[in-house]
């Protein structure tokens, strides 16, 4: 039996919903993550003093930096756009809003090959770092540069994992005309 346009819209909203919490999920693990990679720096930077741990702590740090501030501003930016997608999926708009959403799925999976560009020459610049430099902060630093490239390949991986998704079940339901959910 076929799907009924509200069956439609309503797989369109629960399959936003289960994005979204995926998104933030993953958010919240970053930071997570970052602190816990910042106290392992600093552990070893307190053990160790030497400059091996104070070139890895200044990259983890930054590092931890810049991953919690990018997660940040995708929680608040996420949680405005969830609402707003919220609305026009249970409206008269929601074959636009659906229409949109795809698109804006669509950039977001195709510029995942850049990330892995960008992750592929940072891990390359790093390990030129360590076998063209004998000295101990080049080497902490080129293993915190890593540390980072191998979080942005899991955070990647798992991202576009649950955009492909995203995609699939809207793209699914797109061919179905909708109909408003009341309620």
């Amino acid at each position: 039996m076929p799907a009924t346009g509200s069956d439609a819209s309503a797989a369109a909203a629960l399959a936003m919903a289960q994005y979204f919490d995926g998104e933030r999920r993953e958010m919240y693990a970053i930071v997570a993550g970052s602190l816990v990679c910042v106290g392992l720096a600093l552990c070893l930077l307190l053990v160790a003093r030497d400059g091996f741990a104070k070139g890895l702590m200044v990259v983890v740090v930054i590092s931890a930096g810049l991953l919690s501030a990018t997660a940040g501003s995708l929680l608040v930016r996420d949680a405005a756009l969830r609402t707003e997608l919220q609305l026009h999926f249970r409206s008269e708009t929601a074959p636009q809003a659906v229409g949109g959403e795809r698109k804006r799925l669509a950039v977001i999976i195709a510029n995942y090959k850049y990330y892995r560009y960008a992750a592929f020459v940072l891990g390359f610049l790093a390990l030129l770092a360590f076998v063209a430099s004998q000295r101990g902060w080049v080497h902490g630093a080129a293993a915190g540069v890593l540390v980072l490239v191998l979080a942005q390949v899991v955070i990647d991986h798992y991202s576009k994992h649950r955009a492909q998704q995203y995609l699939e079940q809207l793209t699914k339901g797109a061919s179905e005309e909708p109909v408003v959910l009341r309620g």
